[in-house]
């Protein structure tokens, strides 16, 4: 006769978001920096393993040109947008770039700066996402653990770029807002249930006993 225990963890995730950061509602202004926090992972529930964080950056209004100062015709691309950096601990980064783009022909200098004979893109709203995300072991997340909150910074700038085929040429915008989701994902082992811990202190008398037996 023997006697099986099984002694597998399972693991299970536990997420928190999309949550919205906007500076209470006006979005915040190209160039903004801040903190925020978002909640930590309850060590009742078992052994935190993993943490997953995922950004989405949404960027709204701005807008880029690009005019041909040349005689030659030629073609031109303008972007206009944000660069938005989230960090959380143990060196958590994730970075998103939501921007426009718009690529034509443009035409030789006339003389005067016309909008109408330059290359223009006006970001009226684009998103982007992207995640980063740790494992212990090999990293210590004892920051994420607890019953309050983890803390988190972010940083922008304007993400801005303008080429041309066609030179000289002048160039300009004017800057978008920007807010940004976040959504935290935790994934643990969870804790065994009382019948199974119950079931291996049971078994554990008997497999010595059988082990003395035998010798």
């Amino acid at each position: 006769m023997s006697l099986l225990v099984n002694s597998s963890v399972q693991a299970d995730t536990v997420t928190f978001g999309p949550t919205l950061f906007d500076n209470g509602g006006p979005n915040y202004a190209a160039g903004s920096s801040g903190s925020f926090s978002l909640p930590q992972f309850n060590p009742a529930l078992g052994t935190l393993t993993g943490v997953n964080l995922a950004i989405t950056g949404n960027s709204f209004g701005g807008s880029n040109y690009y005019e041909n100062l040349g005689d030659n015709s030629g073609t031109a691309t303008v972007t206009i947008g944000s660069n938005i950096t989230v960090t959380g601990p143990a060196s958590l980064v994730v970075i998103t770039l939501p921007s426009e783009s718009n690529t034509g022909p443009i035409g030789p200098y006339d003389g005067s700066l016309d909008p109408s004979d330059s290359v223009t893109v006006t970001g009226t709203s684009s998103s982007n996402s992207s995640s980063d995300a740790l494992v212990n072991p090999p990293t210590n997340l004892s920051a994420y653990i607890g019953l309050g909150s983890a803390p988190f910074s972010f940083s922008s700038t304007v993400n801005n770029s303008s080429s041309s085929t066609a030179s000289p040429g002048v160039s300009g915008n004017s800057p978008p807002d920007f807010n940004f989701d976040a959504t935290i994902t935790y994934t643990y082992s969870e804790v065994p249930e009382p019948a199974s811990i119950g079931l291996i202190a049971m078994a554990l008398p008997l497999l010595a006993a059988r082990r003395r037996r035998k010798a």
